[in-house]
C-alpha cells in the first residue's frame, strides 16, 4: 500500500461513532510527517542528553551521531492511533466561532502540535518508548523488527491511555483489572 493510499484509508476510517471532525483529521495528516521527524529527532537528542550525560562513547552512541533517520513510515500506524485517540478526547464535532479572526484549520493544527508535543515530552520520560524509536529510526533497519517496534507502541498506547484501537471496532475501552 502505497502512502498515499494509507493516508486515504486512514481519513475514511471512523475510529468511534462521533469520529465525523473531517478538518480535524485533514490536519493530522498534513502535519504527520513534519511531526513525525521532529520526534525522531527529538528523541536523539533526548538520549544524548539523558541517557549519556557523561557524553561516553560506545558503538551506540557512534551510530546515533552518524546516522540521520531516513524512514518514518514504521511510525505511522502508531501516529494515527495518537490520532484518533486525540479526537475521541478532545475533537468536538461542532464549529465554535472563532473571535480572534483565525480559521478553525489553523485552530485544530495548532491545538493538535500542542498536544502531540506535549504528548511526546511525557512520553520520552519512559524508556521503553526512548528505545523503540530509537531501534526504528537509527539502530536497527530490518523490517521485521520494525513491526516489532509497531507493536511494542501500540502496547506501550494501550498501557498509557488504557484504551485499545482496533482495525476495524475502532477505539475501545480495556477493562480494569
Amino acid at each position: 500500500m502505497t502512502e498515499g493510499q494509507y493516508i486515504k484509508a486512514q481519513m475514511d476510517t471512523k475510529l468511534f461513532t462521533l469520529d465525523k471532525n473531517y478538518l480535524l483529521k485533514e490536519v493530522q495528516i498534513k502535519v504527520r510527517a513534519k511531526l513525525l521527524r521532529q520526534l525522531v529527532s527529538d528523541i536523539k537528542v533526548l538520549y544524548l542528553e539523558k541517557f549519556n550525560p557523561l557524553g561516553l562513547v560506545d558503538e551506540t552512541i557512534i551510530i546515533l551521531k552518524n546516522t540521520e533517520c531516513q524512514d518514518i513510515d514504521y511510525l505511522n500506524s502508531f501516529y494515527y492511533e495518537l490520532a484518533g485517540i486525540y479526537r475521541l478526547k478532545y475533537g468536538e464535532n461542532q464549529l465554535e466561532f472563532l473571535f480572534d479572526g483565525s480559521s478553525h484549520y489553523i485552530k485544530y493544527e495548532k491545538e493538535w502540535r500542542r498536544k502531540f508535543q506535549k504528548w511526546m515530552n511525557e512520553f520520552s520520560h519512559h524508556k521503553h518508548f526512548v528505545r523503540a524509536i530509537l531501534e526504528g529510526s537509527y539502530l536497527d533497519t530490518q523490517e521485521n523488527s520494525k513491526k516489532n517496534i509497531q507493536i511494542r507502541l501500540k502496547l506501550f498506547l494501550e498501557q498509557y491511555f488504557h484504551l485499545r484501537v482496533y482495525k476495524y471496532r475502532g477505539i475501545r475501552r480495556l477493562r480494569s483489572a
